[in-house]
């Protein structure tokens, strides 16, 4: 047998033969992770989406509870008053199709309240037709309600409409010890708008315990299932369902186009390694043996041994490379280690870095989001707010004219936290405001950081400055930077509770200037120093504010071209570094 036949068959047994199995196995474990993934993929849509109604329901089933049983007391109500107080509960939500007040034995007391066809009162609800009326009160859970304080009834479809509504009844104090329950039609319009996502191939549908769609294309007809169709679900009190559903030939295309792609470079390389194996055949004769020998004697450590193959052709460069190996192997070897250690140092310092510039990243996104979330948030509660406000206010006084003190205390809680809501929303509306830039001066930094220190109470807290006297001025806004300091030094102040050591500091390098602040306090854990500037995180153990201090600080630095950056220990106290440009406005620390 010839060499090349020889060599022809090696590359068959161990190039060839493990090439086609390792490709098949690579495209049965792709297949594998990709037939995971996509079920992953669709149980956390179809688990997303339950979240999201789940939570609408939740929101509305509370907010509706909390007026119906806290606020309004329909006993002390006259009828047109009653009117009045069911209208209050229908404007609560643009949702609500109808409202309607029953007593213990589930007769209307006064008229429902809705929207009707050609009415333009209640713009924003949805129309209720008589014949929608009619089905309301057959869903109505009066009997749950009864007992339980609250229920949830059966969605249903009336008439033609493709968008189902749901009964939630509320137990309420009657006349007489007796107990009334008012009874609300909540439209699924919004919830469904939740669940549908235009332009993906993915559509996610609500269905009832009876398997009929709520929510999604062909809503009041029964789920259909189809080998063709990719399905997942995930479940929701009362036996409702989300569902996602894909076509198998939209979700499985890029795995087959895969698939062919990777057919054709294994039948490619298959091809270029049996083509390879005849051109090398080819070439190596003679040489071998000589080559076989040195190689021997290269394994029992003779680096001094020469192949000596002259000639100018690759065996001939492979024989002068195989002469040089002996002789370079230790060096090569020690050179290589003293790179690969310097060159795992650099890599690790870059990881760093880019850790740290996608946290900023992540965290910048994270207060945009809440910046552009909050004003719509303060304007959506506004109103809403505003009368709640007024309501109770004037519940409080009727309570304490008719000396009713337990009731003016609850309503006097309600208005409290009704006050402080309103505060919230006004800190969300003023943080979701950007910094102007016309508003920078040219400031003195450690000015900035007496004068907010003297807006601190210290109490018992010893003061260590240590404030570079050669700082430059920089260009910022004071307010905002004293702002961002006063917030740092509450924390630790709040952190060493009035007793221990509050250091501030500065100093300046390379064109940016550092401010330091840092306290003696009970430190902050590492698993919770990376949320510690996220929206309404706090570390605190009695929370009474809105938990933006951090993020505030944050936002204000971030607006200043400048970075902060928080370390600590638990126990051991927390240090906050903020590092600013020193030049130029449009100066930035990348």
């Amino acid at each position: 047998m010839t060499v090349r036949t020889r060599l022809i068959l090696i590359i068959a047994a161990v190039a060839l033969a493990p090439l086609s199995l390792s490709g098949l196995l690579a495209m049965q474990v792709h297949q594998r992770a990709f037939d995971a993934q996509l079920s992953q993929l669709h149980h956390s849509r179809a688990e997303t989406g339950a979240a999201r109604v789940e939570a609408s329901i939740e929101r509305a089933l509370e907010s509706l509870q909390l007026l119906v049983t806290r606020t309004i007391h329909f006993p002390d109500l006259s009828p047109s008053e009653r009117q009045g107080a069911l209208a209050l509960v229908y404007r609560m939500q643009s949702d609500l199709a109808m409202v309607t007040l029953l007593d213990g034995q589930g007769a209307g007391v006064g008229e429902a309240i809705f929207r009707h066809d050609d009415s333009n009162d209640f713009h924003d609800h949805p129309v209720a037709s008589m014949t929608t009326l009619s089905a309301f009160a057959q869903h109505i859970p009066f009997e749950a309600a009864h007992r339980r304080e609250r229920a949830v009834g059966e969605p249903f479809f009336v008439g033609g409409s493709t968008t189902p509504l749901v009964s939630l009844a509320f137990a309420t104090d009657g006349p007489k010890g007796q107990r009334w329950v008012v009874a609300v039609g909540l439209s699924f319009r919004s919830i469904c708008t939740t669940l549908a996502e235009p332009g993906q191939e993915i559509r996610s549908l609500l269905v009832d315990r009876e398997g009929r769609i709520l929510c999604g294309e062909h809503a009041g007809e029964k789920l259909v299932e189809s080998p063709l169709v990719f399905t997942a679900s995930a479940a929701l009190p009362g036996g409702w369902h989300v569902v996602t559903q894909q076509p198998r030939s939209a979700a499985f295309a890029a795995s087959h186009a895969l698939q062919l792609q990777s057919g054709v470079l294994l039948a490619a390389s298959l091809i270029a390694a049996l083509l390879a194996g005849l051109l090398l055949a080819r070439r190596i004769n003679q040489p071998l043996a000589q080559l076989a020998d040195g190689a021997r004697k290269l394994a029992q450590g003779q680096f001094g041994h020469r192949v000596g193959l002259a000639g100018k052709d690759e065996l001939g460069q492979l024989a002068g490379a195989f002469d040089q190996m002996a002789a370079e192997i230790e060096q090569r070897e020690a050179a290589i280690n003293v790179f690969n250690a310097e060159l795992q140092a650099r890599v690790d310092e870059r990881t760093r870095e880019l850790r740290e510039a996608q946290a900023q990243l992540l965290q910048s996104q994270k207060i945009a989001a809440v910046s552009s979330l909050g004003a719509g948030i303060a304007h959506e509660i506004n109103n809403p707010l505003t009368s709640v406000l007024g309501f109770a206010q004037i519940l409080r006084a009727r309570a304490v004219k008719e000396q009713r003190p337990k009731d003016a205390e609850v309503l006097e809680l309600v208005e409290s936290e009704a006050q402080r809501i309103k505060r919230i929303v006004q800190t969300l509306l003023t943080f979701s405001e950007g910094y102007a830039g016309e508003s920078f001066t040219e400031l003195d930094a450690n000015q900035v950081m007496e004068l907010a220190l003297a807006q601190v109470p210290l109490g018992e807290i010893q003061i260590v400055r240590e404030l570079d006297a050669a700082l430059p001025r920089m260009v910022g806004n004071p307010a905002q930077l004293q702002e961002a300091m006063v917030q740092l030094y509450k924390n630790a102040v709040t952190s060493m509770k009035g007793r221990g050591q509050l250091t501030v500091r500065s100093a300046t390098a390379d064109g940016v200037i550092k401010l330091e602040v840092a306290d003696t306090g009970r430190g902050i854990a590492p698993e919770v120093l990376p949320k510690i500037f996220d929206p309404f995180f706090t570390t605190k153990d009695d929370w009474r504010g809105e938990g933006l201090g951090l993020t505030i600080v944050h936002r204000i630095v971030e607006q200043h071209h400048g970075r902060v950056r928080a370390s600590s220990q638990a126990g051991a106290g927390a240090t906050f570094t903020l590092t600013l440009p020193a030049a130029s406005r449009r100066a930035h620390l990348a």
